[in-house]
């Protein structure tokens, strides 16, 4: 394995862990919410979504920019 595809990896796995992180909590909220409360369910199911999929996208914009070989711009300022 070289070093491009270990830093790859490295992205999928900790968007994938904080994915799943995600996932549990909002289930966990879920299931614990009464079943009165639908609306409340749906929306935090929907914002959890949101930050699933923002997370996706920062880890297809990380993979880019090692591909590209632009891992650092910080050191641009």
């Amino acid at each position: 394995m070289n070093n491009n595809t270990k830093q790859i990896l490295g992205a999928v796995c900790c968007a994938a862990a904080v994915v799943l992180f995600w996932v549990f909590y909002a289930l966990l909220i879920i299931l614990v919410l009464p079943e009165k409360l639908t609306a409340v369910k749906i929306i935090i199911g929907a914002v959890f979504a949101l930050f699933s999929g923002i997370m996706v996208h920062v880890a297809a914009e990380r993979i880019k920019e090692i591909r590209s070989g632009e891992e650092n711009d910080i050191s641009k300022y």
